[in-house]
């Protein structure tokens, strides 16, 4: 008997058991966390989903079935990155301005970004462009304590001194152009070369007469120069000077616009007060030009290179003029007679 009564305990026991597990869950964890387990297959199945739902916008948006959340997962809600990790969170693309989808990019690629059609390309950044050394000109030289105010001539060009001792710079004085070096020029650059390589041939001497160095150069262009039928310029016209003696200087050839223009520039860049002259000669419809020169002495002369080198070198009745620092009156210049403008 006491046999029965042992056993009896046991059975009640056991049973008390199997009800303390199929007991409801604790408070704490959701009513639809618990899954029964059917005898039959061992599968799990939602409590709370064993009733039919109705169909949502969300679940026919999407082909793929969405896995439910555990009952600790439902409890924490939706996972968010730690304030303290550094992390950020991943940056979700922006929906496409049109309403359509956005498609992702092939793993591992970088999707380009997108710009619309209408907006202007942003040109490629270029370096800046860099301004050309340009050197500074040059001071004028100081002269020799002592030096007399006016022309001063050096191995290195042609200056003008003042009255307080200074060259003259970016300044004009009569018909003679001074630089901002104090050197005078024709304004040619081209121009300026060339006759300084002239005078360096035919008379280089600075400390020479500097009239005796006139007259070389006089001569030598009559005697190595040829004339050659070329343009004639208006009466009373000069524009034509600078032009007509580079013109002589490269090609060796001119016609006396030319042969008078080529001695302007060397007389001027001697110092003279030289000038050119486009007018008649022997009668008013005979186009002619030469130099006029206002002398230190006051006097204005007149030299005709080309007339010269015609009798010299052109005409039947060949003589010797001398047309260098002619004198005359009422037109009339060693015996030639000339209409001025």
């Amino acid at each position: 008997m006491k046999k029965l009564w042992y056993l009896i305990g046991i059975v009640c026991l056991l049973l008390a058991g199997c009800q303390a597990e199929t007991a409801a869950p604790p408070a704490d964890e959701p009513a639809e966390a618990v899954s029964a387990v059917s005898e039959s297959d061992g599968v799990a199945q939602d409590a709370d989903h064993t009733a039919e739902e109705p169909e949502t916008a969300s679940d026919t948006a999407s082909s793929e079935e969405v896995p439910a959340a555990s009952g600790e997962d439902a409890a924490a809600g939706p996972e968010t990155p730690a304030a303290d990790s550094g992390e950020a969170p991943a940056e979700q693309p922006a929906a496409p301005p049109d309403g359509g989808e956005t498609a992702a990019p092939p793993a591992g690629e970088t999707p380009a970004e997108q710009t619309p059609d209408d907006a202007p390309a942003t040109p490629a950044s270029e370096p800046e462009p860099t301004a050309p050394d340009v050197e500074p000109a040059a001071a004028p030289p100081t002269p020799p304590e002592g030096t007399a105010p006016g022309i001063w001539e050096t191995a290195d060009g042609l200056y003008y001194v003042q009255e307080d001792g200074t060259c003259l710079a970016a300044g004009s004085v009569g018909y003679l152009t001074f630089g901002a070096d104090g050197r005078y020029t024709s304004g040619d650059a081209d121009l300026d070369a060339g006759i300084d390589g002239l005078i360096a041939s035919v008379c280089p001497d600075v400390a020479a007469d500097r009239e005796g160095r006139l007259r070389q150069l006089y001569t030598y262009i009559r005697d190595n120069y040829r004339y050659l039928s070329m343009d004639h310029y208006e009466a009373g016209s000069t524009h034509w000077g600078n032009s007509a003696a580079l013109a002589m200087l490269n090609q060796g050839k001119g016609n006396c616009y030319n042969f008078t223009a080529l001695f302007t520039a060397c007389a001027r860049r001697l110092g003279y007060q030289a000038y050119n002259v486009a007018g008649h000669e022997y009668s008013p419809d005979n186009d002619h030009a030469w130099t006029m020169i206002d002398w230190p002495d006051g006097a204005t002369y007149l030299f005709d290179v080309q007339l010269e080198y015609a009798y010299l070198y052109q005409y039947s009745n060949r003589r010797t003029l001398d047309m260098f620092k002619a004198s005359g009156s009422d037109g009339v210049y060693n015996g030639f007679v000339y209409y001025f403008p």
